[in-house]
């Protein structure tokens, strides 16, 4: 599924399943009024995303951070005529970086002006225009209800989500996730970065438990964010059921699950231990070399935390920390 939702592709068949985007003409008309304002933004279609080539610069000085800006401009098509470009191109999502808090209300009233759209926003002054209805839980339920797939595939989906995501809470993991943030990783990004891990792939999930340097050979982290992965499976549950799927938790059997998916992981030596920036040269070199070549840093712990702490006097370091700083620990 790309983007929100609005588009699926059957990538065994290369066939589009659906699209529910925003209609031709009404992008064109949008596409235009953004441009003739000289906003900031990309558009979304067919899962990619397409930038106006005279406003790369501008668009790419408006992303939220500067490793943000260097994914798009990796992964990004910058087309000389944007509406020529996305002719037979199904529109998911137009993007707008930074709309000035004085305008947006009503830059919202002549965008609604052109046909119906909804209007969110995920970061700062940034808007999101999709058709109205379309959201990724939506197309999860229709994706079930094609798989004839019902509630009961989406609640296992969920609790597999969450046991993995719940098995993946090493600290060695959450320094890696450090390193690949460049510079540090909240409570709320290991969540986030957890849910990216299991995206890609069992593979790759388990031989970061084993080793998180293996991270140095997967995707960037920067480029996929899978925020909504872990709640997908509730969504879906709530399209199908209309309740939410924590009403129906059953903690023995999840528990069970949970215990049965760890016989599989392998935790490496040193896992479980928090690594402050002088420690994670050695246990994560590759990656540190990878995503932080002129320095490591990633912050600080919150020495405050009794978790924390106990993890500190109780796990053992990495060996790969023993040898190379010949630590006691």
């Amino acid at each position: 599924m790309t983007a929100n939702g609005a588009s699926a592709l059957d990538l065994t068949q290369g066939e589009w399943l659906w699209h529910t985007g925003i209609p031709a003409e009404q992008r064109r008309a949008m596409t235009t009024l953004l441009l003739k304002r000289g906003l900031p933004f990309e558009v979304y279609a067919q899962g990619d995303s397409y930038i106006q080539q005279e406003r790369a610069e501008q668009v790419i000085a408006s992303s939220p951070s500067p490793e943000y800006g260097e994914v798009l401009r990796r992964r990004c098509r910058f087309v000389a005529d944007l509406n020529a470009a996305l002719e037979e191109r199904p529109t998911e999502k137009i993007h707008i970086f930074s709309v000035p808090a004085g305008q947006r209300a009503a830059l919202v009233e002549e965008l609604r002006t052109l046909g119906p759209v909804d209007v969110d926003s995920a970061f700062g002054a940034n808007m999101e225009l999709i058709a109205p209805g379309v959201n990724k839980a939506a197309a999860v339920a229709e994706l079930c209800r094609r798989l004839d797939l019902g509630p009961e595939q989406a609640k296992k989906f969920d609790d597999i989500a969450c046991a993995y995501t719940s098995l993946a809470y090493q600290y060695g993991l959450w320094t890696a996730a450090s390193v690949m943030e460049r510079g540090g990783c909240t409570d709320d990004g290991f969540i986030d970065f957890r849910g990216w891990l299991i995206a890609q792939g069992k593979d790759v999930y388990m031989a970061a438990l084993k080793d998180p340097d293996s991270l140095a050979d997967a995707a960037d982290y920067q480029d996929q964010r899978f925020v909504c992965l872990p709640h997908m499976g509730d969504r879906a549950y709530e399209e199908l059921t209309g309740r939410e799927v924590y009403e129906d938790f059953d903690p023995a059997g999840y528990n069970a699950l949970k215990a049965e998916l760890k016989k599989d992981i392998v935790y490496g030596q040193g896992i479980g231990y928090p690594y402050d920036a002088a420690d994670a040269l050695a246990y994560l070199l590759r990656l540190c070399r990878r995503y932080m070549p002129e320095g490591v840093n990633i912050g600080a712990w919150n020495i405050n935390s009794l978790e924390i702490r106990a993890a500190r006097a109780t796990a053992p370091k990495s060996r790969k920390i023993k040898k190379e700083r010949g630590d006691s620990r």
